[in-house]
């Protein structure tokens, strides 16, 4: 059990560029189905800044809660670790939509903080 709780910030970058993989590919699929002028005319960013987004994001994000991990071995803490993970990704969305920063980290806290919190419980049988 005390392994589990040791830094790992490669593996958490790699899991985060998996995650940041799969979400280009739900966007993919999505911009296939909708078409590309009506995803760029709905959001106001084009196919490469939503990619850069969630690879970038899923990245950095990973590779945070992979170096912070020895934080989360509280119900709380996991809670703010997923805060910080997710608040970068957040950002960029609002930042790419032209939304002012709280757009970014009003829903950052709330999804962050339940992921983390959700994931916490996964983990120690909660």
């Amino acid at each position: 059990m005390a392994n589990a709780f040791r830094p790992k910030p490669a593996a958490g970058a790699l899991i985060g560029l998996f995650a940041g993989m799969f979400l280009c590919f739900v966007a993919g699929i999505m911009i296939l189905l909708g078409g590309h002028d009506n995803f760029v005319e709905m959001y106001g960013i084009n196919i490469v800044q939503l990619f850069g987004l969630y690879l970038g994001g899923g990245l950095c994000g990973g590779m945070v809660v992979g170096a912070l991990l020895p934080v989360a071995r509280w119900r709380w803490s996991a809670g703010v670790l997923g805060v910080i993970a997710v608040t970068p990704l957040y950002l960029g969305v609002a930042w790419m939509g032209n939304y002012p920063w709280y757009y970014g980290v009003v829903p950052a806290a709330i999804v962050g903080g339940a992921l983390g919190v959700r994931t916490f419980n996964e983990e120690m049988g909660d």
